[in-house]
Parts: structure tokens; C-alpha cells; sequence
């Protein structure tokens, strides 16, 4: 499947998913600043790059895995199956109650080698068979999203015992040889590395409407935590989430407790990579980041409550965060000699020291760099901050390191690793992180934003010298704490509305380009459970590797090529962004304004004169037999009006008759017609039948028949000016299109007028249909009830004050149905006649503009809301009050 095609699929699914929210946002984006400054106040925009923002969505999906110190497996616990499993569900609703539907059975959780329940997952190897296994239960989560599909919020645990007999770790990548017991390595003797027993609440409806689960379990095989009651000599961790039914986020509470055998004890709540490596692992993952953030354009938000710290040595950690690249720049490939794992980690245990000093170098980083860009070096007593940093090591096989160094931990991962830790100092408070100790520590609940993007992109992090710098991705997002040899402690805190913010770049607005992860290449969508290794390779049974055979396919002729089947045509596929709506705004107000201002100023110009006319032309004699002298053939009714020209009129002067109350587009009346009779000679007997009662005089038809026709205005003006007479122009008043392609040339009146119930005016037989204007004119409708039709006009100039003499033949009967007559003369502007609705309806839309755009450019600015929130679609946000089944 071609990745154009893919953008387009998803371009129109994200069209979807946004158009109520997209709908608001064109609102809101009416204005890009009234003025510039408000413009410049506002932000870069931010997207979530969490396939959950703020963990709101109703439908969750969490997974949890466990590793020994070196970050293998080693041997799964007995009847526990391999130790990763997934909690994954949607949500459904009915009238009368909330059902969630299971991703993950409790038998697919329980995949394992041990336990002889291998699934489809084929390798006899538990270290190979875990990460195998994440892939499997990532692909029963899968959320299909853009730019790329998501699986997981992941859980980790970890225990830091290590058997250095048994010589399990690898040093540094490399093959270890057995050593003698240490004490910073805690073992109680063989076994000491096992994986924990893992016990599943799956996530269900409680009371009205709260959702709530958990994983929990110890590392103490022997032990019995499945009641809930745990002794003081029991490791024990637990993590239970829970949410109210489309309200809030998920709250995430974590406890974990060490004991004698088990001292050293990790829990984090993570982000990763929904493909390629993450932060200390050489296989494939898969989590919740949809997109890799990069340094320095993301951001971290998430809600923070610890209630206990995990003792003097608990190092919780408000922002871990991990990668990989090798000591040269280029990207981590799966060769666990080379790569390099990168952490950075944020320590606010307030009773954490700073290993970091003057007369210490060897424990900081060679370099600090301060938000203004000066960069200062350790040796710089005056200027380095050396209270800023916990520690700092260098990786085992990095071989231009600036002595003193202290090397990281050879056997904690499986790969050289860098680390550099920090503590709250003022140095970090640019960036939103705590300047001082006991911020966000016992008692002090934050909600913390922190600009992680930029503070990674100046830390220290060693290259060989003369590379390229290397671009910073950050597979790994994550917090939680890492209790440090030490017996009987416990750590317990809560997390809510976890979300990486990543800056929207700007050619991202048009074109959306994919993410590519300096750590390594990302696996295609179509990519099977088995096929996870980074050389075109899977793995075999015995741990080997073997080509991926091609898949089969039928043999079938391909259809034929083109861009349009391919969808590879061109397209302008934008995203509704904030400053998008708003600059949109700006620009129709900024458009709009001139033009309303321009029409009002052209309606004001032009000069009308209007005389109502058909109650003063009635004689006063009958005066109470209106319509006996209307209808009467014989009567003289001449009538004479005498308008005063208020301005100087430019010529063409348009003269107008003017109708209320008469309905044109009444649908019997507009009807009473025959086209093809209007149109052709030859056809001047067709449609008849729509005619009614004016269709025949005798077997003879009438042309043009029905009453449209047969009611044409009859009401004559003449014009004078000094006892001068003005001469009506009546050539060409009626449309052309309407005289060529309506009105034929070849057809001529015939029985017009000559029943016996006489309408409007009479017609001159020896004129064709084409050439009677006034006709023509009158056969058009008007839309609306009152209405003006052309008269014609007059081709001279008329000044100020002058007077016109107008001569009314008033014959048209108006007053059978209560209707008013007026007479009008006007001019003309580039908009039309005079009306002031034009300009009125330009100003207030381009007013409205002005101040949509205003108030969303301040809505932006000071109440964000992330694009791409599926938190607010129907469907995560369920309405409250449903009966629970």
C-alpha cells in the first residue's frame, strides 16, 4: 500500500473524527490577530503525540512487562506465562446499560513457554519470546490512528537483583564471566533473578458508572498476595486505574514495596514508541507514542500526587526519559556492542545529594549549557552548576572520554549506557521543572508542564568527536520510581492526564511527512507478529535467524495503471489549525470591510425618485367605484405627475415600474405558460393544457397564451422637462439571453387579448416575440411579492431641481387585489441600484470576522485545546446516567 495512498486514508479519517471539533475550530479561527501583537503572543502550536491525550479516551488500553536487572526475562514464574500483559477494551452502549468488549482473553495473557501455552508465537527462547509476545497483545490492542496506528500505555517493573555467579548480564553487550558477589548487586542466592508472579483485575463497570482494574503480584514466589494482604516481608506492587465514564482522565495509582530478597525494586508508567527500539531494549516495542517526540520541539504534561517516597534512598523520578544512538551519530540497529542507551532522569527525592562537585568532576557531565545558549565547562567553578546534577556516567565503550569520568553500570542493560540524573536546582526552572527540593514531592500535588524538548536538547550527552550531532528522539517517555537497595520501603503516588505535547513544524500544516526515529527503521503496518527484527530477518527456535520467506499471492492480471485508481493524484490536503482559522478570519474581515464600506458609499450616490401613483390618478368622482373605473374601456385615464429632481442625474436615468402584493412566483400562475409555443412557430400549438382558461380563442391558440402573459403590465409614462418632451428608450431592457434563447424569432402575437375577459396590455401582431422587450421583461418572475420591473430609460442628463412633467395612462387594475403602483427613476453604481443591504450585510459579516477572530486568537492564546484530541469525540465522551449492567 503506498504511503500516498495511506495519507489520504487517513487525511479523510481524520476528517471524520473532527468534524464537529474541525467545525468549531474554523470558528474559532476567524482572526489572526486583529492586530499583529496578539498574533505574536500566541504560541507554536502543539499536537499530541500520545495516541490517548491526557489519558481521556474511555476505551483504555495498558499493558505491563517485567525485567530482571539486565532487561532479559531469563525464566518465566511458574504457572505466570511469559510476564507481559494487556488490559485493552472498548466501550459500548446500549439504552439500558455500558458493555465493555475485551481485547485480551486471560488465556492470551497467559502465553507462555513454562507453561507449555506457546500461542503462535514461535521461539523456544524466554528472552526472545517476551518482547515477541508484547507484539502479539500489541496487535490485539491496536488503535488505528494518524499518522500511525497506537497500542498501549506500558507499565514496567523491573528488580535489581542479579546473580553474578550465574553471570547472566551481559558486561557492556558483551559476554560476562562470573564474579564474585557485590553488595551493590542484592542476591539472595540462585533464583534471585526471577520474574514476578502477575495477578489481572480486568477493567469493569462499577457502581454507576466508574471503570476500574488492576495488575499486582510480587516477586516473593512463595507468597500469597491474591487476597489483597501483603506481610512486611512480601515485595508487593500494584497499579489500579480508574475513571468515571466520559468524564476526567484515567487516574493511575501505583504502590510498590520491597522486602529483605528483593530490596531493589523499579515501577514507571511509560510512553513508547509504537515501533522500533525504545529505551533500553534492543527489540521491537510497542506503546502509546504515535510520533517519536524530537529535542527540542515537545513538551510533557501529566498530574503528580505522592504520598510515600520509597525511603531516604527512593529515587522518584518526575521525567525519565530514554533513547538510543550509537557513540558515532548514527542510528541504534539492534547490535547491542555499538548501541547506546541514553537516559536522562529528573530526581525529586528532596533527600537525593548531588554526587557532583568541584573537587568531584568525574560525576558531571563534561559540559553544562544554559537556556541563553552559553555553554560552560565543569572546571569553571564559578559558573558551573554543580548542585544541579545527581550524577553523571559515560558509556563502556565510548573511546574519547574527557577524564576524569565514572563509567555507568556494565550490566543493567543490555548495552553500554549513558546516564545523566538531575535534582531540583534554579538552572532547570526555565524549563518548568522544580528549582527546589520538596516541589511536587509528600504533600505537594502538582500539575506539572515541562519543557522536556528543549532542556534534552542542552543536555550533555557524549559523541565521538568530529561527528555530526545527532538529532534527539525520545522513544521512551516516562515516571515513576526506582527504589534503591533498601528493605521494607514503599512508594505510592498517583498519575492523571499523562500527554506529550510535540510542536506542530510548520511545513507539518500542509503536508503531514512521516516520523523517522534516529534509533532505527519502523516496521510497515502489514508487518506480521514474527517478522520483528531490524535486518529483513526472523527469528527461528533456536534463536538463530532465517530470511522471511516472500508471502504467496495469486496470480492475477494487475488493472491497468493510472493516478486516478492509484489515487496519486495532486492534493492539498491542509489541517484546520488555530492560527489557520484565525488568519482566515482576518483575511475575510480585512476583505470584506473595504468592500461593504464601498457598496454603502455607491448606494449613497445614487439618486432615486419614487412616486406612488395609483391612488392619487383616481378621479374624485370615483373615488368610490374604484374598480368600475379601472375596468371601464371607454374612460380617460390619463393622469399628470410632476416630480422635482433632487440631485443631478446621470444619464442612463433607468425608469422603473414598481408592483406590491402581486405574486409572480405563485406556482399555478408562474406555470400558465407554454415555453416551446414562446420559443418556435412550429410549436405554437404545444402545452396548451398549461395555459388554463387563456389558451384558445375559438380552435385558434393564443399566442403567447396563459396568464402570465395575458396580465402584462399596461400602464404608460411620458416624459417632459420644460415643455420639452424626454424620450423613452425601450430597446433592450429585457435580458439577451432571454430574447435568444426564449423568445422566438419566428413567432408572432396571434388572439392576443381577443377573448372576452380582457387582462393587460395588447401586443402588435406584426412585431416577433424576440423584439418585445416589455414582454419579455414581464415573463421573467420576480421572486418576491413586491417587486420592480424596467420600463426603460432615458439617455439624458437631468439636473438639480428641475421639474418633470409625467403623463400616466393609468390602465393596469391593481386594485382588485388591495395592490400599490410606483413610479421610479434612478441611476446606477457599480453595485447595482440603491440598496443598502449589499454594503450592510459585507460590513457585518467582516464585523463579525473582526471579532470572532479577536476573541479565538485569546481563546488560543489562554485556553488551549490540542489538535487531534480524540478525547472529545462522541464516542470517548459517554453521556452520563446510563444503567450499568
Amino acid at each position: 500500500m503506498s504511503y500516498n495512498y495511506q495519507v489520504q486514508k487517513l487525511s479523510v479519517r481524520l476528517a471524520i473524527l473532527y468534524m464537529k471539533m474541525d467545525t468549531w475550530r474554523f470558528f474559532q479561527l476567524l482572526f489572526l490577530a486583529c492586530s499583529t501583537c496578539v498574533v505574536m503572543a500566541c504560541n507554536d502550536d502543539f499536537t499530541s503525540a500520545v495516541g490517548d491525550p491526557g489519558m481521556r479516551r474511555d476505551g483504555l488500553r495498558v499493558a505491563i512487562e517485567a525485567w530482571n536487572q539486565c532487561n532479559e526475562v531469563g525464566e518465566e514464574a511458574v504457572d505466570m506465562g511469559s510476564p507481559r500483559m494487556a488490559d485493552c477494551f472498548d466501550v459500548g452502549h446500549s439504552t439500558s446499560s455500558v458493555n465493555l468488549t475485551h481485547k485480551v482473553s486471560e488465556d492470551e495473557n497467559r502465553l507462555g513457554l513454562l507453561n507449555g501455552t506457546y500461542g503462535r508465537i514461535k521461539t523456544r527462547s524466554y528472552d526472545r519470546y517476551a518482547p515477541k509476545k508484547e507484539l502479539y497483545l500489541g496487535k490485539k490492542c491496536q488503535v488505528k490512528d494518524f499518522p500511525r496506528p497506537w497500542q498501549f500505555w506500558m507499565i514496567m517493573l523491573k528488580s535489581g537483583n542479579m546473580d553474578t555467579l550465574a553471570a547472566r548480564c551481559p558486561e557492556n553487550g558483551k559476554k560476562s564471566e562470573p564474579f564474585a558477589p557485590e553488595s551493590r548487586f542484592p542476591c539472595f542466592g540462585e533464583g534471585c533473578m526471577n520474574m514476578p508472579k502477575m495477578y489481572h483485575n480486568y477493567t469493569g463497570v462499577h457502581g454507576n458508572n466508574t471503570l476500574r482494574g488492576s495488575f499486582y503480584g510480587t516477586w516473593d514466589l512463595d507468597a500469597n498476595v491474591k487476597n489483597g494482604v501483603v506481610d512486611n516481608s512480601t515485595s508487593y506492587f500494584n497499579v489500579t486505574w480508574q475513571k468515571e465514564l466520559g468524564k476526567g482522565s484515567w487516574v493511575f495509582h501505583h504502590y510498590l514495596k520491597t522486602s529483605s530478597k528483593y530490596p531493589w525494586l523499579m515501577l514507571y508508567l511509560r510512553s513508547d514508541a509504537t515501533k522500533g527500539f525504545s529505551g533500553g531494549y534492543h527489540y521491537q516495542t510497542r506503546g502509546m507514542s504515535k510520533i517519536v517526540p524530537k529535542s527540542p520541539n515537545f513538551k510533557v504534561k501529566f498530574k503528580l500526587n505522592i504520598t510515600q517516597g520509597g525511603g531516604p534512598r527512593g529515587q522518584f523520578y518526575l521525567m525519565d526519559i530514554g533513547s538510543c544512538w550509537k557513540n558515532d551519530g548514527s542510528p541504534c540497529n539492534g547490535d547491542v556492542i555499538s548501541d547506546v542507551t541514553r537516559y536522562s532522569e529528573m530526581v525529586i527525592n528532596p533527600e537525593t545529594e548531588s554526587w557532583c562537585s568541584p573537587e568531584k568532576v568525574a560525576g558531571c557531565p563534561p559540559y553544562h549549557t544554559f537556556p541563553n545558549g552559553t555553554r560552560v565547562h565543569r572546571t569553571n567553578n564559578a559558573s558551573f552548576p554543580f548542585d544541579a546534577y545527581h550524577m553523571y556516567c559515560a558509556p563502556g565503550n565510548a573511546l574519547h572520554l574527557e577524564e576524569p569520568y565514572n563509567l555507568c553500570d556494565a550490566y543493567s542493560n543490555p548495552q553500554p549506557q549513558e546516564i545523566l540524573q538531575i535534582i531540583p536546582h534554579p538552572v532547570w526552572g526555565h524549563y518548568g521543572y522544580p528549582t527546589k527540593k520538596g516541589e511536587g514531592w509528600i504533600g505537594d500535588p502538582r500539575s506539572w508542564e515541562l519543557d522536556v524538548g528543549k532542556l534534552s536538547q542542552s543536555l550533555y550527552f557524549y559523541q565521538d568527536p568530529g561527528t555530526k550531532p545527532v538529532e534527539r528522539h525520545w522513544p521512551s517517555i516516562d515516571l515513576g520510581t526506582e527504589i534503591y537497595i533498601s528493605n521494607d520501603q514503599v512508594a505510592e503516588w498517583t498519575v492523571s492526564d499523562f500527554d506529550i505535547l510535540r510542536k506542530q513544524i510548520k511545513k507539518e500544516i500542509l503536508h503531514l511527512q512521516p516520523v523517522s526515529m534516529a534509533m532505527s527503521p519502523l516496521l510497515d503496518d502489514d508487518t506480521t507478529l514474527f517478522d520483528v527484527n531490524l535486518d529483513g530477518t526472523s527469528t527461528s527456535e533456536d534463536g538463530g535467524y532465517e530470511p522471511i520467506p516472500a508471502p504467496k499471492t495469486k496470480s492475477k492480471k494487475p488493472p491497468p495503471y493510472s493516478r486516478f485508481t492509484q489515487q496519486e493524484l495532486p492534493a492539498c490536503k491542509p489541517i484546520i489549525t488555530p492560527k489557520l482559522v484565525i488568519a482566515s478570519f482576518t483575511f475575510i474581515a480585512i476583505i470584506f470591510v473595504p468592500i461593504g464600506i464601498a457598496a454603502l458609499s455607491a448606494s449613497n450616490k445614487v439618486v432615486e425618485i419614487e412616486e406612488r401613483y395609483d391612488r392619487e390618478c383616481i378621479p374624485p368622482i370615483y373615488s368610490d367605484h374604484i374598480l368600475q373605473y379601472i375596468q371601464s374601456v371607454g374612460t380617460d385615464k390619463t393622469c399628470t405627475r410632476r416630480l422635482t429632481v433632487p440631485k443631478h442625474m446621470k444619464s442612463p436615468v433607468f425608469i422603473y415600474y414598481q408592483l406590491t402584493d402581486f405574486y409572480q412566483n405563485y406556482r399555478i400562475y408562474k406555470s400558465s405558460r407554454s415555453n416551446l409555443q414562446l420559443k418556435s412557430k412550429a410549436d405554437e400549438g404545444s402545452e396548451l393544457k398549461n395555459c388554463g382558461s387563456v389558451q384558445t380563442v375559438g380552435d385558434e391558440p393564443i399566442v403567447p397564451c396563459g396568464l402570465v402573459a395575458w396580465s402584462m403590465f399596461n400602464d404608460t409614462y411620458s416624459f417632459s422637462v420644460k415643455d420639452k418632451a424626454l424620450i423613452v428608450n425601450k430597446m433592450n431592457i429585457a435580458w439577451e439571453s432571454d430574447k435568444k434563447g426564449r423568445f422566438g424569432s419566428d413567432v408572432y402575437p396571434k388572439n392576443f387579448q381577443a377573448g372576452g375577459v380582457i387582462g393587460g396590455a395588447r401586443l402588435n401582431s406584426s412585431i416577433p416575440l424576440s423584439e418585445q422587450d416589455d414582454l419579455i421583461v414581464w415573463m421573467r418572475p420576480a421572486p418576491l411579492r413586491n417587486f420592480r420591473k424596467l420600463y426603460g430609460r432615458i439617455d439624458v442628463d437631468l439636473e438639480a431641481n428641475e421639474e418633470i412633467k409625467v403623463e400616466i395612462k393609468n390602465n393596469y387594475n391593481s386594485y382588485g387585489y388591495g395592490g400599490e403602483k410606483l413610479l421610479v427613476l434612478s441611476t446606477t453604481s457599480a453595485f447595482g441600484g440603491k440598496s443598502k443591504f449589499l454594503g450592510i450585510a459585507y460590513l457585518t459579516i467582516g464585523g463579525f470576522c473582526f471579532l470572532f477572530a479577536i476573541v479565538f486568537a485569546i481563546i488560543h492564546c489562554f485556553k488551549r485545546r490540542d489538535i487531534g484530541d480524540t478525547a472529545y469525540l462522541s464516542w470517548n465522551r459517554s453521556p452520563v446516567g446510563y444503567y450499568i449492567k
